[in-house]
């Protein structure tokens, strides 16, 4: 064992760390959330482990308070693009989704329909924080494997998890580690029209597209604590992320004129993380604690693309390589205390500078690509952010609460790229307001209040300034590049891009029924200002001799937001001891937007529709270790105007997911899952509107049902 081995030094630390009493007890993630002020949403280790999913998203999509779109996108209130999804309270890794982060790395997760200070000024619709898994007081292992099924192609997964604590010790330890292989598919269809200025509609062009893919991924995490005394702890939690692999794309498109061309890519790419950081905590009083965080993390990212494109008369083979490496440091500061007056005061600070550096690499035909050089092969950023907060959450009495807060971003930007040299900056203030009433004797019914400002903050890539050239209008093998299409316009960045700022307010009523039902009525609605959206322009460019249509970010205007959302979660033993295991969760929701600077009537918010449902729930059969779960998931096709050149329409959807779970053992249980989605082959539009035409794609993506079989077991 761990502590047989440990030195000298260590025994004297162990004598005072075995003097502490431990609280094994904990309330149900049902009373904490009456317990937040802010009326934060928990989703425990416990929930976690009975749920039988293995993914983020798989948990989120029964959470009824949660939108998981079926492109992954992750949202609250309705607005995906608006909800901050962090990890230990920081963005997230990049390279792999959060919501694909295996559920054997997380300890809780955490959710707040609105801004607090403690998360920082970006959260328009709230937060998602995905919090890492900690060290407990007991040594267990657990070991989860299995295989799923999607559209014909397998993929193979393994978790392990394990915790190791000797009583009497100052060190304990855990180490999780996921892993999956597998292969994918992909089947798209997709034709595209011209309609010019008073003609009908006519067919251009139609393509069948086709690839296939093979990944690995690993990933491994652990946290170290060392109880220095009993008040004074230091935990070091390293990470690795390891994916890639390689995929092919066969494309084979016909001309209503009869010419045809066949595009073939092979890729290879390659993604590695690494995470180092140090938390020291120590608590100067009973009543006050003191965290100081040290992070550094280092992310490698490698592409390769050999893309040839052949038509009647020639082949053209294109390769492009990429190397990119990021590093992100940070240092934070956080101090809580619980002072007199039912006050609990928080304040903190961040620092953080984000170092980016890729390197580009072009060839024809096995030559240098001249055009694709001449924009550059080297890109370097750097962007240095202070981030402080206070909150003050305040008990006022048995019935009233408050919390109130202040948090502060500023941000510089310095890119270089090639000859194209770029500055950008930003200064933020959020303040929050939160108020909450008990109702009745019994504490489980709520009002709450919540109006914040709150902003969204640009992606990274939108400061680019280096142009990225569409592969359907590729610069000549000479270097010259001609003009091109709105629907192949050419991408670039906007240093003069300003986050988003909201007005938001929250009201909302809870009613408690017993110990873990809850039917909660909110309204919301979100006044914005700087609306990020997109434009499509014919411009006069530095790297063509001819006028070419270029997309680029920018600031659309102001837009508003409003809406209402019913949610549920009920066990039926809550309203008669002697009913089934039945336990039943769902929400409907209702919301419109304007965004006031474009043409109506679909000038609404990207990815919200005008109303989203979930309804499931689970059975335990009497007599038997046996439990069934199901869940279904539905939201309407809807046009969504993007820019003044552009519309989309994204077609409606509906997923229902079921699992049963047998219970082989005390020690162990087998999971099967099934995924269903209609329509299989969903249908979405991009329209183009041009000076004197319209251009409209029409692309029908398969989408494959889903069969996984996962074993889990205690070692």
């Amino acid at each position: 064992m761990l502590g047989a081995a440990l030195p000298g030094w260590a025994q004297e630390a162990a004598k005072a760390a075995s003097t502490q009493v431990v609280i094994t007890g904990s309330l149900s993630d049902t009373a904490a959330r009456r317990d937040f002020v802010a009326g934060k949403i928990i989703i425990g280790r416990k929930r976690i482990e009975e749920s039988g999913v293995r993914r983020v998203d798989e948990l989120l999509k029964r959470e009824p308070s949660v939108t998981v779109r079926g492109d992954g996108s992750i949202g609250l209130l309705n607005m995906p693009g608006y909800t901050q999804i962090l990890v230990d309270g920081q963005a997230p890794l990049s390279g792999q989704s959060p919501g694909q982060l295996d559920l054997v790395h997380v300890e809780k997760i955490e959710i707040i329909k609105s801004s607090v200070a403690q998360f920082g000024p970006f959260g328009i619709a709230g937060t998602i924080n995905i919090v890492s898994r900690k060290t407990v007081r007991k040594t267990d292992t657990r070991l989860s494997t299995g295989m799923s099924n999607t559209g014909g192609k397998s993929t193979a997964n393994l978790s392990l998890s394990h915790n190791q604590s000797t009583e009497g010790s100052p060190l304990r330890f855990n180490v999780d580690l996921s892993a999956e292989k597998g292969s994918g598919t992909t089947e798209r269809h997709v034709r595209q029209t011209l309609t010019p200025r008073g003609q009908s509609e006519q067919d251009q062009w139609q393509a069948a597209i086709g690839g296939t893919s093979r990944n690995a991924f690993l990933l491994g995490s652990g946290n170290l604590t060392w109880q220095r005394g009993p008040d004074e702890t230091v935990s070091f939690s390293p990470e690795i992320m390891r994916m890639g692999g390689p995929g092919r794309q066969d494309e084979s498109r016909r001309w209503a004129g009869g010419t045809i061309l066949n595009v073939q890519e092979e890729k290879e790419g390659s993604f590695q993380g690494y995470t180092l950081p140090v938390k020291w905590l120590f608590k100067p009083s009973k009543t006050s604690q003191v965290d100081m965080n040290l992070s550094s993390r280092l992310m490698r990212i490698r592409s390769d693309l050999a893309r040839t494109d052949t038509d009647g008369l020639q082949s053209t083979l294109r390769n492009s390589a990429l190397r990119t490496e990021k590093s992100v440091n940070s240092f934070s500061l956080a101090y809580r205390a619980s002072l007199t007056g039912g006050h609990d005061l928080s304040a903190g600070t961040t620092l953080s500078a984000i170092k980016n550096d890729t390197d580009y690499d072009y060839s024809v035909n096995g030559l240098p690509d001249t055009a694709r050089e001449a924009l550059g092969t080297e890109r370097q950023s750097l962007s240095k952010s202070l981030r402080l907060y206070m909150q003050d959450e305040w008990r006022v009495n048995e019935r009233w609460a408050l919390n109130a807060g202040m948090s502060g971003q500023g941000t510089a930007i310095d890119i270089t790229e090639s000859r194209y040299r770029g500055q950008s900056s930003f200064r933020l203030w959020s303040p929050s307001l939160h108020v909450s009433k008990k109702i009745g004797d019994d504490d489980k019914r709520q009002l709450r209040f919540s109006l914040a400002q709150s902003f969204k903050e640009p992606h990274a890539d939108s400061f680019t300034v280096r142009p990225d050239i569409h592969p359907l209008a590729p610069c000549n093998a000479n270097g010259a590049c001609g003009p091109n299409t709105i629907e192949t316009a050419d991408r670039t960045g906007n240093l003069a891009l300003r986050p988003e700022r909201s007005l938001g307010l929250n009201l909302s009523y809870e009613h408690g029924i017993g110990d873990d039902s809850q039917i909660t009525l909110e309204f919301f609605t979100r006044d914005i200002t700087g609306k990020i959206g997109s434009e499509i322009t014919l411009d006069t460019v530095a790297w063509s001799s001819s006028p070419r249509y270029v997309s680029r970010p920018t600031n659309l205007g102001d837009a508003s937001t409003a809406g209402i959302n019913l949610e549920m979660e009920l066990a039926l033993s809550d309203i008669a001891k002697n009913a089934p295991k039945i336990e039943l969760h769902g929400s409907v929701g209702l919301a419109r937007s304007h965004v006031s600077s474009l043409p109506g009537p679909d000038n609404r918010l990207d990815k919200q529709t005008p109303w989203t449902a979930k309804l499931g729930g689970s059975y335990s059969v009497p007599g038997l270790p046996l439990k069934f779960d199901l869940n279904a998931d539905w939201s309407p096709s809807v046009w969504v105007r993007t820019s003044l050149s552009e519309r989309v329409s994204v077609a409606r959807e509906f997923t229902l997911d079921a699992s049963a779970k047998w219970a082989i053992s005390k020690e162990s249980r087998l999971v099967v899952s099934f995924k269903t989605l209609s329509p299989h082959s969903p249908l979405q539009i991009n329209e183009y509107i041009a000076a004197n035409e319209q251009v409209r794609q029409y692309s029908n993506t398969r989408k494959f049902n889903f069969l996984s079989v996962q074993f889990e077991t205690k070692l």
